[in-house]
């Protein structure tokens, strides 16, 4: 088990690093920073419905 959660760990700090770096690729290119930051406002936007999905369902 204690082997698992290690090779977890290894597997997310190389996805963590690969993100990064794909995300400074990404902020140099201004297009693809352009497309980042649109994903980021739908993302903002959702998470500003998502009280409102929650309070829907908890009703």
């Amino acid at each position: 088990m204690q082997e698992f959660t290690i090779r977890l760990i290894e597997i997310w700090s190389i996805l963590t690093g690969l993100f990064l770096f794909l995300a400074l690729l990404c902020i140099i290119n201004l297009r693809c920073g352009m497309i980042i930051a649109q994903l980021l406002f739908a993302l903002k936007t959702k998470m500003l419905l998502l009280p409102r999905l929650s309070s829907f369902l908890t009703c």
